[in-house]
């Protein structure tokens, strides 16, 4: 009996982990469904819009990336005078 103690808790161990990826390869196809979701349902939206406001919407995305809108950056006076932060990369 107490020789079978040992091999009964590494069985354990194993059906958890077993357990885990499990779990993991679930969420793993819950983001991918999501994901094909969400692009079918941009498509949908793209595919209903006029041809004149498709290219508006094109011109409108391409002027908000030049311009920084779409990616907020601080003010140059704000960014010159910030401390940047440390590189936590270790060097190779």
């Amino acid at each position: 009996m107490i020789f079978s103690l040992p091999l009964f808790f590494s069985c354990r161990t194993n059906s958890s982990a077993q357990r885990q990826k499990q779990v993991e390869n679930q969420r793993e196809e819950k983001d991918k469904e999501a994901e094909r979701l969400y692009s079918n349902a941009k498509e949908k939206h793209l595919k209903n819009q006029t041809r004149q406001t498709r290219k508006q919407m094109k011109s409108n995305r391409g002027n908000a990336e030049k311009s920084g809108y779409a990616k907020k950056k601080p003010c140059f006076i704000k960014r010159w005078f910030t401390k940047k932060p440390k590189n936590t990369c270790p060097k190779s």
